[in-house]
């Protein structure tokens, strides 16, 4: 018998993961960040495992190509897990999301706006949208700001930066919340900000980071939100 995606997902949920854990989580992040994992895996090619030849990346992000593929298999897959999870809980009421990625995204000059649309409409809502009604929170990954400039980003002089390059921006934290709460507010689900943190290996700009993100949070809370909490991450190449 031929190994499918499918068959691959369902050993996951029964054998590997769910089965075995049950009893004591309470919160699953079934995928992270999957549409930046396709886009550099399947797309770009940088990440291992995809390899793609030029007419693949060429067309990759067309309505058939491989990134709109392989996320609407990634969409599949956590609908499959969403109901197993939900069936085979161990615990009352467990939460499932994923782990989404955000940035603020504004153009550097005035001919990339098209290209800040373009990337908003293939990243903001798109997965997101697929999997909404197998989604128990929002969950959003938020590091900063990146100017867009042509088919990539720059770094402005005058913006602040983390030691790995990302813009420093809590009111785009913010903006996100805000915007992602009038896209999902029918779901009357909670959000969780499910990584947030900065590359600061002098320490200088980290409490002050942490401090403004959390105020950017507490912003949104008192007009629109429900955050559940604060996932404050920080990993080998961000410290």
């Amino acid at each position: 018998m031929a190994i499918t995606l499918m068959h691959i997902s369902d050993m996951f949920n029964k054998w590997v993961v769910v089965d075995s854990v049950s009893d004591v989580v309470d919160y699953w992040v079934r995928f992270n960040e999957p549409h930046v994992f396709c886009m550099l895996t399947y797309c770009a090619g940088a990440w291992p495992g995809g390899n793609p030849d030029m007419l693949e990346a060429a067309t990759s992000v067309l309505p058939t190509g491989v990134y709109n593929q392989t996320m609407d298999w990634i969409a599949i897959a956590h609908s499959k897990a969403y109901d197993y999870i939900h069936e085979h809980s161990k615990l009352a009421k467990p939460l499932v999301g994923v782990a989404h990625h955000v940035s603020f995204m504004r153009p550097y000059g005035l001919f990339d706006i098209v290209a800040v649309t373009i990337a908003n409409s293939m990243t903001l809502y798109p997965f997101m949208d697929s999997i909404s009604k197998k989604m128990d929170y929002v969950g959003l990954n938020y590091y900063g700001q990146e100017a867009v400039c042509g088919a990539g980003l720059k770094l402005v002089e005058t913006d602040e930066y983390s030691e790995s390059g990302r813009g420093v921006y809590p009111d785009g934290l913010f903006r996100m919340l805000l915007q992602f709460h009038e896209r999902y507010k029918h779901l009357n689900i909670p959000f969780i900000i499910t990584e947030n943190g900065v590359a600061d290996k002098t320490d200088l700009i980290r409490r002050p980071y942490i401090l403004e993100h959390l105020l950017a949070i507490y912003g949104a809370m008192i007009m629109v939100l429900t955050v559940t909490f604060l996932c404050v991450y920080f990993n080998f190449d961000m410290v």
